[in-house]
């Protein structure tokens, strides 16, 4: 039997009518239709949706025989036809109605009428009741939208009054429905003058902002139009933005935040690999540390692999462990950023999807003004003032790009990436290893090096294939209930995942010859060139357009960039708006959450000064700048140490003690201002050595470039550049032995 909505439908009405909305399970309503109960779910992930579906099939009958039988008149006239309609298609469902608002009274609840899951239905409503107005006197589109609105409460208290009312076949509701013919006439010359005006905004404001309005044209802006006060607006709804206005909202609870996120429901995004202090922080917000382990991959450290022409298999590579400091994970982000912006609202930070930021019809950065910020959702334009404006928008820089410029200069080489995503790649844990690891090897991020660059290799669960309003649901009870197999989530939300694996390459723009051409050619190229990578991938399948991007592989061109200028007056640049180093090592978003924790605290401290400048904030701008140069330098040690397997292991081992030694140091519940010192990075011990160490494999790699071509290069030539290295750092690495365990592991 193929299940339809109109069965569902039926079958739950005809439950609600004898049980009640509250005692009729969706197991129950499984039975009624003699199908499976995961079945039912791939339709509606909880019953408050088979009662949304039931609404809007009502409602749109009711509007589609109103529009039938219009008889003309003023709005009042055809309110009264229309609620006339609404109650004979309602009459033989008003048992059940009854027994659902025990329910839809809830404000929280995804069945009232004013949450934003019932916009579709609220916006057909208002959308015909704006056409009635169009001749009315009122000033502007605005306002007769507002007036539209508070119709649609008129409507939705008459339709409350009804299912109260007890009279004899509802003698007074009809009554009350035309006496209210006249008034509702006088509501548009009301809405006219101040005091009315301002009446019917505060009913308006019982209504969430829609996440669309397509039916509604573009009101541009003019001097008449009111702008809302808010204390900060973070542009772009990702985890840095989102984990900032957590915080915010954490340390000073009477601030109003506002996000605006372009994107009306979370897609797919690159950056899957975290670590400890990302998920730190997730937690440090209100985000369970057994949801995150049921809903993505493990992950317990990094491993590398030094690999060559001449390793035909990658058991055969040099390896390097850098084993866990805390369970993390690998992340899908669509999951992972509905989560934070879920959490986001849950404290109180009001979160605007769809809405995208008109930059050339705001003022930003304006000395001792307010900005002045005008986004669009939908057709519609809205308007808010506020101090305080925070790019979070990463890569796009939809604030950064317009008061500042970027730049890679002084960087020593460029970086390009491409990458795609597999089905059926032979589990790592299969190989058979010759050397100790704490965890199977599945359970790190991989990374497969050589002189030009390196491979990546993340395992991940994803959820791609599950629909947006099921993943919602899904994620609002992981959120508020604690953790459950991902099994039981699969079968009761209906949100099937899937195993697959992450590949991406990462090029030195100064060693390869290949991505400029062709990017997917460099894939093969190097697939080709290093056995090991292609024994890695041998058997899998490529999966042509697993998320909705219309190709298989993606590329990014020169991914290392800064902005000059990090703050300016009334604006804050965090994350990827601010800078973005290199995938290696995963500082993306590690550091990003390190500058939005320091971005968070000195806005709190800005807001209770009441000061907004440049100069307010040049803490976090000297932070951010010194966080960025300790990140490349750590970043370009890893990628010159390529050259050999023992540089390789060298760098590794004097990262990764300081990293452990800080993490072990402040190991703590809450995310604070001593983990923004990402790995103990800005440590001036660390900082001493991070420079010698780096001056010298720049300038070897510099001299012996100017005599040996790259691709007449062999680790032997960098057996100098090792003796220098172990001379450099062997004190170091002697004293904290203990602080690498794949090394002590493997020596015993």
């Amino acid at each position: 039997m193929t299940l339809t909505t109109h069965m569902v439908l039926d079958a739950a009405l005809e439950l609600w009518q004898v049980k009640g909305f509250e005692r009729t399970s969706m197991r129950d309503i499984s039975r009624r239709l003699k199908t499976s109960l995961n079945e039912l779910y791939r339709h509606f992930p909880e019953k408050e949706y088979i009662v949304l579906a039931h609404y809007k099939v009502l409602n749109d009958r009711a509007i589609c025989e109103f529009r039938e039988n219009d008889k003309g008149g003023s709005a009042g006239e055809k309110l009264v036809q229309l609620l006339e309609t609404k109650l004979r298609i309602l009459e033989p469902h008003r048992q059940a109605m009854k027994s659902i608002l025990q329910a839809a009274i809830n404000p929280e609840s995804k069945l009232s009428p004013l949450n934003s899951v019932s916009q579709t239905i609220r916006e057909n409503n208002t959308n015909l009741f704006n056409e009635w107005l169009q001749d009315t006197e009122q000033e502007s589109q605005t306002q007769r939208l507002q007036t539209a609105t508070t119709l649609w409460l008129l409507n939705l208290a008459t339709l409350g009054y009804w299912l109260h009312d007890n009279s004899k076949d509802a003698t007074n509701t009809f009554r009350l429905i035309n006496k209210l013919s006249a008034a509702i006439d006088l509501i548009p010359l009301i809405s006219i003058s101040p005091d009315g005006r301002e009446l019917i905004e505060l009913l308006n404001a019982l209504v969430p902002t829609p996440l669309s309005s397509s039916a509604v044209p573009i009101e541009r802006t003019d001097s008449r139009q009111k702008s809302r006060p808010v204390d900060v607006v973070v542009v772009g709804g990702g985890p840095i933005g989102m984990l900032y206005a957590s915080w915010v909202k954490q340390m000073r609870p009477e601030s109003s935040v506002v996000v605006l996120e372009k994107k009306e429901t979370p897609a797919h995004k690159i950056g899957e690999s975290t670590l400890s202090g990302f998920c730190k922080a997730l937690r440090s917000v209100g985000i369970p540390h057994d949801a995150l382990q049921t809903l993505f991959y493990k992950k317990n450290g990094l491993g590398f692999f030094h690999t060559s022409p001449d390793n035909q298999h990658l058991t055969d590579a040099d390896e390097y462990i850098l084993e866990t400091f805390d369970e993390t994970f690998q992340v899908e982000r669509r999951p992972l950023d509905t989560l934070v912006i879920a959490n986001a609202r849950r404290l109180g930070v009001e979160v605007l999807q769809g809405a995208e930021l008109l930059f050339d019809r705001s003022r930003i950065g304006a000395n001792d003004e307010l900005n002045k910020i005008t986004y669009q959702i939908g057709k519609r334009e809205y308007h808010l003032t506020a101090p305080l404006v925070v790019d979070a928008s990463g890569p796009a820089g939809a604030v950064g790009q317009r008061v500042t410029n970027y730049t890679d200069a002084e960087l020593p080489f460029q970086t390009s990436a491409i990458w795609a995503y597999f089905d059926g790649v032979k589990r790592l844990d299969k190989y058979n290893w010759p050397r100790k690891a704490q965890f199977a090897r599945d359970e790190y991020t991989q990374h497969i090096c050589f002189p030009e660059g390196w491979l990546w290799y993340i395992p991940l669960i994803t959820w791609q294939d599950a629909p947006t309003a099921n993943l919602d649901s899904m994620l609002d009870h992981v959120l508020n209930n604690g953790s459950e197999s991902r099994e039981d989530l699969e079968s009761r939300f209906g949100c099937p995942s899937a195993e697959i694996t992450s590949v991406g390459l990462v090029l030195r723009n100064d060693r390869d010859d290949r991505f400029a051409d062709d990017p997917r050619a460099a894939f093969d190229h190097y697939r080709k060139k290093y056995p090991a990578i292609n024994e890695l991938l041998n058997g899998s399948e490529l999966l042509e357009d697993h998320y909705g991007i219309g190709h298989a592989y993606s590329a990014r061109r020169n991914i290392r960039r800064y902005a000059e200028q990090v703050c300016g007056d009334g604006w804050l640049l965090i994350g990827d708006a601010a800078f973005f180093v290199d995938p290696l090592i995963s500082p993306g978003l590690t550091g990003g959450v390190a500058t939005a924790y320091r971005a968070a605290v000195d806005t709190v401290s800005a807001l209770r000064r009441g000061t907004y400048t440049k100069e307010s904030f040049v803490d976090y701008a000297k932070f951010t700048r010194r966080l960025h140069e300790a990140l490349e330098r750590d970043n370009q040690l890893v990628y010159m140490s390529f050259n050999h397997p023992e540089a390789l292991k060298l760098v590794q081992r004097f990262q990764e003690i300081d990293a452990r030694r800080h993490f072990e140091e402040h190991e703590s519940t809450d995310y604070c201002m001593d983990d923004t010192n990402v790995w103990g990075i800005l440590d001036d011990d660390y900082q001493v050595i991070q420079n010698k160490l780096w001056h010298l494999m720049r300038e070897y790699e510099k001299d012996l470039g100017d005599e040996i071509p790259l691709h007449d290069q062999s680790p032997d030539d960098y057996e100098q550049l090792v003796t220098a290295m172990q001379s450099l750092l062997e004190n170091r690495l002697q004293e904290h032995l203990e602080l690498t365990p794949f090394v002590t592991q493997n020596t015993c």
